[in-house]
């Protein structure tokens, strides 16, 4: 997105992950070191990202 020309990077880029709550929890550290990077570069380079992590309700889990 930085390439872009400035008046081209106002749409926003929404990151969705959802946590299935059975990942290998490694797997769940990487997941929430990646969302936080991204979030914390979107801030500092003020881009429009925007990090969303869902969870399923328990009845609709594994």
């Amino acid at each position: 997105m930085q390439k872009l020309p400035e008046q081209l990077q106002w749409r926003p880029v929404h990151v969705v992950c959802n946590d299935t709550m059975v990942e290998n929890p490694r797997i769940v550290r990487f997941i929430e070191d990646t969302l936080r990077r991204i979030e914390a570069a979107a801030t500092t380079q003020s881009m429009p990202f925007y990090v969303h992590r869902t969870t399923p309700r328990l009845e609709d889990s594994f």
